[in-house]
């Protein structure tokens, strides 16, 4: 949401940091929630903050929470084609009932407190984890349900977590029923000086996502292409695909190469149009045609590349916000291309 983290924030602070234009319908639909609690809701808004086109979902229930009973509210980038308005309903967008529990069945709350060593999880999770509803846990009864790896990977994560440093994320794996279930939690702590007091977060089911992430990978490898996402407003947070990675001979870290260590692969009479593609990009943000350029890998081979671009801007401010760009490794045709050229 772009807030700075408070002690004990009001709904006020939340409704605060809504767009003026969507204000007015998320709290109708949390003040309808507290007088029909039995129902579920959903509604889309705009940040005050937001310079793109992002919608975001308000999602509020009811739900059993150890011994409590608490009114839980979820943010999710919003779907347009998950959403279905209830003909009559005056009031924002209420999902029907049957799409509402596809769109948030995998997402709970949970809270882990290491004093006493145990986990609160709200129903949602006993459901995706297939653990008997109010079955008081520990640490190690949800050890027993991931795989180890990833339990120690947790662990070390819990490890490192600070009062200066106290948000995480952690993906797990999790085997129920004979299914394989890959899981993302993420959230932050709580800490009194240098002890912690708790942890409290989401655990969601990613494992449509993550078979998604795994076809798409072997497609970029089948057709050889690559792609990666320039984050305008946050450089840090910018993206690049293990294939895009692969044809220009850098490690599988998911991070953006600086435009340094990008030249530092490519051939150097291809460097200075590099530069001259990606200095008119950021100057008119116009996007580039497809251009073609060579990278010399660490064994000396060289491999012909053609890149394409898109800049996205915001149709709300219209200054841009994000570069698409889809990377392809052209080198059997180039080759072809230049023995066709050579004999004749």
């Amino acid at each position: 949401l772009g807030l700075e983290p408070i002690n004990n924030p009001t709904l006020d602070y939340l409704f605060d940091s809504i767009h003026d234009s969507d204000r007015i319908k998320v709290k109708d639909i949390y003040h309808t929630f507290i007088e029909r609690p039995s129902s579920k809701y959903a509604v889309d808004f705009k940040l005050v903050s937001a310079t793109y086109d992002q919608e975001l979902f308000l999602f509020v229930q009811q739900e059993e929470f150890g011994d409590d009973i608490g009114i839980l509210l979820f943010v999710k980038p919003a779907v347009e084609s998950q959403l279905e308005v209830i003909p009559g309903d005056e009031i924002a967008r209420e999902l029907k009932v049957n799409q509402l529990t596809q769109f948030f069945e995998g997402i709970g709350y949970w809270e882990y407190y290491p004093d006493e060593d145990r986990i609160k999880w709200s129903n949602q999770i006993y459901n995706m984890l297939g653990v008997h509803h109010g079955t008081s846990l520990s640490f190690k009864d949800f050890s027993t349900t991931a795989f180890p790896e990833d339990v120690q990977n947790f662990q070390k994560i819990i490890n490192e977590l600070s009062q200066e440093n106290s948000d995480f994320q952690i993906e797990t794996r999790h085997i129920v029923n004979g299914d394989l279930i890959y899981g993302l939690s993420r959230g932050t702590s709580l800490w009194n000086g240098s002890r912690m007091l708790k942890m409290m977060g989401s655990f969601e089911d990613i494992t449509q996502y993550q078979v998604t992430q795994e076809r798409l990978q072997h497609i970029e490898q089948i057709a050889n292409v690559g792609w990666y996402e320039i984050n305008l407003l946050d450089k840090k947070k910018s993206l690049a695909s293990d294939q895009y990675l692969k044809m220009h001979g850098f490690e599988f870290t998911g991070r953006m190469p600086s435009i340094n260590e990008l030249l530092a692969c490519i051939h150097p009479d291809d460097q200075e149009r590099v530069v001259e593609s990606r200095n008119s990009l950021y100057k008119d943000y116009t996007g580039w045609l497809p251009f073609e350029y060579r990278v010399v890998m660490s064994d000396g081979t060289i491999r012909y590349i053609e890149s394409v671009g898109e800049v996205i801007k915001s149709s709300i401010s219209g200054e841009p916000f994000k570069v698409i760009a889809v990377t392809k490794d052209i080198t059997e045709i180039k080759l072809k291309e230049l023995q066709l050229t050579h004999a004749n």
